[in-house]
């Protein structure tokens, strides 16, 4: 990825992290992690295809910086998953299962950036379990992507875009 771009997505991502400092309301909170979860599903699929941006400065100092921020949003994180979680339970008329996906992805991206990381401490706070659960579930009815639906750059351990088929194999 061009440089500027990775940086850019890094920037915005850690000045959303900040903010969890000084905003108290719900609503505030709420919408500090869907705008970071935003930012860290494009920066998930960004690595995904250009994997060797890992190993860069940039990349390994945010790494570093915004694991020390995150503790301050567990609470918000695990909403988030009830959020999500939540929906399952309502009507589906258009994108809904791109939604989750989407933001089951973005979980993943989390699991995945942060394992090595001191923030790793806190992941059995946020339970997905159900949420797996319930995709597994309501994808063997609302799955079944096209292929072009799904964004270039989600890995193919992340199922849920092909459920109830199996992802893809490499190439």
């Amino acid at each position: 990825m061009e440089a500027s771009r990775l940086r850019d997505l890094l920037d915005a991502a850690l000045a959303t992290l900040q903010k969890f400092a000084d905003r108290e309301t719900v609503t505030e909170r709420v919408d500090l992690t869907e705008s970071f979860m935003s930012q860290l599903f494009d920066l998930g699929l960004a690595l995904g295809r250009d994997p060797q941006d890992r190993s860069s400065p940039e990349f390994e100092r945010f790494l570093q910086e915004s694991a020390a921020l995150l503790p301050r949003a567990v609470g918000d994180l695990c909403l988030y998953v009830v959020r999500t979680e939540n929906l399952f339970y309502g009507t589906w008329e258009y994108d809904e299962w791109k939604q989750v996906c989407r933001r089951r992805s973005t979980l993943e991206f989390l699991w995945e950036l942060y394992r090595e990381t001191e923030f790793s401490e806190w992941f059995e706070q946020i339970e997905l379990e159900d949420l797996d659960n319930l995709l597994e579930e309501r994808g063997k009815r609302e799955g079944y992507l096209p292929v072009e639906d799904i964004p270039e750059g989600v890995p193919r351990a992340h199922w849920w875009w092909w459920h109830p088929e199996e992802p893809p194999t490499a190439a």
